[in-house]
């Protein structure tokens, strides 16, 4: 699995988020991302792991 593959089907995991907006550049982009966006979940092993390395930030003024 790529990076980007690995990041998007984090994404795709939270079921907070409506919506994922990926980068699509070139044909390729467009492709690799409607396939990782096949519904299949990753393993709970990898999430869980993947997870520990999440920023939870505080929104800031300049930020909002």
């Amino acid at each position: 699995m790529t990076m980007a593959e690995t990041a998007l089907r984090f994404i795709l995991e939270n079921k907070h988020v409506g919506t994922t907006i990926p980068g699509m550049r070139k044909q390729r982009n467009v492709l690799a991302n409607t396939a990782t966006s096949d519904g299949k979940p990753m393993s709970k092993e990898l999430y869980k792991e993947l997870k520990k390395h999440r920023w939870d930030r505080v929104p800031t003024s300049w930020s909002q």
